[in-house]
């Protein structure tokens, strides 16, 4: 028996167990980044939601924008085009029974 062949099954062992920690290394990392991965995509969900909350409010307010846009425009028209004001003091007309309605 030579000295190289006396250290063969050692070189073997330690071959063996430097691959088999090499996978086990692999395998955690693996399960790392598959954590991860997992984390990531619940972040990615909450903030897809949270556009589309905020998106939705964001049409709303457009869209009321849009309305007291149209209320201002109409009240320009009117002031503007046709010479019309709004009222100083604004008061109830009463019972209109005795306007010339059938009543009378």
């Amino acid at each position: 028996m030579t000295a190289d062949s006396a250290k063969s099954p050692w070189r073997l062992a330690l071959l063996c167990a430097l691959a088999l920690g090499v996978c086990v290394l692999l395998g955690v990392e693996a399960s790392r980044a598959s954590q991860e991965m997992r984390s990531l995509h619940g972040e990615l969900q909450s903030q897809r939601i949270q556009h589309d909350r905020l998106l939705a409010e964001h049409s709303r307010l457009l869209l009321e924008r849009a309305a007291l846009a149209s209320h201002r425009s109409v009240d320009l028209l009117a002031e503007q085009q046709l010479g019309m004001r709004f009222p100083q003091t604004v008061g109830s007309l009463g019972d209109r029974r005795g306007l010339g309605g059938k009543g009378d």
